[in-house]
């Protein structure tokens, strides 16, 4: 007779038990070492303390532009021209597979999409800040596939025409960071 699913349940649960009880009943806690290992110990909370007042509310606008660790618009838009022609590439290759296989490249189509919606996140974005709007810029980006490269290209032109005094795309929580500045000219 075959043991059905449920006693094998059962006998695993007992074995369970009956081992927990027993490297329950070997363990000893030595309080003599870890009484000398918090005596070795450094005190951080001074450390933490100072961290949590500068850093625990975040970097505001101002705070961000004083800094000379403030977002470079021109790092963000080689990342966004970087990304925007990876995502080409990516595509070009699966035609070029497609054609050449004789349409068994559709099997790869699934992982091209994948790899290229990664690669064509919207890194600069991140970079730049997003005010906490960081998984609705990004979904955004994704459900419009990136507007077909168009919106890498965009931002990257805004920000590399962007004056250096401007400071509206740190920290944007809107989806297209330049819409504003284009609609008052």
């Amino acid at each position: 007779m075959k043991p059905r699913a449920l006693d094998k349940i059962i006998m695993l649960v007992c074995i369970l038990i009956v081992t927990s009880k027993v490297a329950e009943a070997n363990y000893h806690l030595n309080e003599g070492s870890l009484d000398s290992l918090f005596a070795q110990s450094q005190d951080v909370t001074q450390k933490i303390e100072h961290w949590s007042t500068d850093y625990s509310s975040g970097l505001t606008k101002p705070q961000m532009i004083d800094d000379d660790k403030s977002p470079s618009y021109k790092i963000a838009a080689g990342m966004a021209i970087t990304s925007t022609t990876l995502q080409v590439v990516i595509y070009f290759g699966w035609v070029i597979i497609t054609a050449v296989t004789g349409g068994l490249g559709f099997i790869l189509l699934p992982g091209a999409m994948i790899l290229a919606g990664a690669i064509g996140s919207p890194w600069h974005r991140y970079y730049l800040g997003t005010n906490d709007n960081s998984f609705k810029i990004g979904a955004l980006y994704c459900i419009t596939m990136n507007c077909f490269g168009l919106l890498g290209i965009a931002d990257a032109i805004a920000l590399l025409a962007a004056p250096p005094e401007h400071h509206e795309y740190i920290n944007n929580e809107k989806f297209l960071i330049w819409l504003e500045d284009f609609q008052k000219k």
